[in-house]
């Protein structure tokens, strides 16, 4: 079994100590901050909120736009197919 010389060892805990020590140093220097600057703030967030329900409004009053729609082309669609009908039975009345 391999011995470890004393330098080896000593070597080995400096480095161990000096990563705890850079942490420990790092965590006691931010712990003071707030956050980082590149989070949004609140009235970021109040901004995109406000956005969010515009977008929201028109999505509905879209939708219901699509739904008239929808029942207008029905109607047409069916007037049509009676106005269709119509001319065929009167083409084979003929």
């Amino acid at each position: 079994m391999p011995t470890l010389s004393p330098t080896t060892f000593w070597a080995s805990l400096g480095i161990v100590a000096t990563a705890i020590g850079g942490l420990f140093t790092m965590q006691t220097s931010h712990a003071n901050d707030n956050g980082h600057e590149s989070l949004a703030g609140r009235e970021d967030l109040s901004r995109a909120e406000i956005k969010l329900e515009r977008v929201a409004t028109e999505v509905n009053h879209h939708t219901r736009l699509l739904d008239d729609m929808r029942v207008e082309i029905k109607e047409i669609s069916r007037r049509q197919a009676d106005s269709s009908q119509e001319i065929l039975e009167a083409i084979r009345g003929r």
